[in-house]
């Protein structure tokens, strides 16, 4: 399609001036860029006019399209390289929070061996300040002195045997709240009938990453699965 816009090729470059994505290039034909037709008064390319400064990025003063070439290997490279990073920080996140999640099975574990011990110093060291811990058949107990003296009743009680495991853990994206949800099986004495009573329940800990680096309970709440409340 020759130009029509009163534009003419250099005097002497009798070349047909080709129309395409509103570029004016000379010596194209129609075949080699097929597609719509735009009107040519946005770019005229002159190859012979030495009035006319070349374009700093094109190799040869007749392509028009070089430009568009030299600058696609940096976009190109700019794309690739915002993905790599975007996939780095991805997997730095996924491991964070892998290790996140670990680190709080490993605290529970722990949890467990401070209650075989009957430590009560070390269980409390697993909540936050202004943690809430309810149990089955409990008041709930809210801050750490009320954690502390519910925690000294129960182990008080010789027949007390207590275990738990999570069976998710879940870390917040931010990385600094997270919640551990599994079961657990208790054996307490019954202050009714002053006999052993076995219970099996769920729970649910929602914990709190502190400055030190630690994991702090913020909200323990187990629910009984056999045992009745205990008036």
């Amino acid at each position: 399609m020759a130009c029509t816009s009163g534009f003419s090729p250099t005097q002497g470059d009798n070349r047909p001036l080709i129309i395409r994505a509103g570029v004016c290039l000379l010596g194209r034909s129609v075949d080699q860029y097929p597609g719509n037709r735009i009107g040519c008064t946005v770019w005229r390319e002159v190859s012979r006019d030495p009035t006319i400064t070349r374009h700093p990025f094109r190799s040869h003063p007749n392509d028009a399209l070089t430009p568009y070439r030299h600058t696609m290997k940096p976009l190109t490279i700019a794309l690739l390289a915002a993905g790599l990073a975007a996939v780095t920080i991805g997997s730095i996140e996924a491991r964070d929070s892998q290790d996140a999640a670990q680190a709080i099975r490993d605290n529970e574990a722990q949890w467990n061996r401070d209650f075989a011990a009957k430590d009560v110093d070390k269980l409390l060291a697993h909540y936050a300040d202004d943690a809430v811990l309810m149990s089955p058949g409990t008041p709930t107990a809210t801050g750490r002195d009320a954690i502390r003296a519910e925690l000294k009743e129960m182990i008080s009680d010789s027949a007390l045997s207590l275990s738990f495991q999570a069976s998710r853990v879940e870390v917040s994206k931010s990385g600094d709240m997270a919640y551990s949800q599994g079961t657990y099986e208790m054996t307490m004495t019954n202050p009714q009938t002053k006999k052993p009573v076995n219970d099996k329940g769920t729970y649910v800990t929602v914990y709190r990453k502190a400055a030190d680096g630690s994991w702090k309970a913020v909200s323990d709440i187990a629910s009984s699965g056999t045992m009745p409340a205990i008036q």
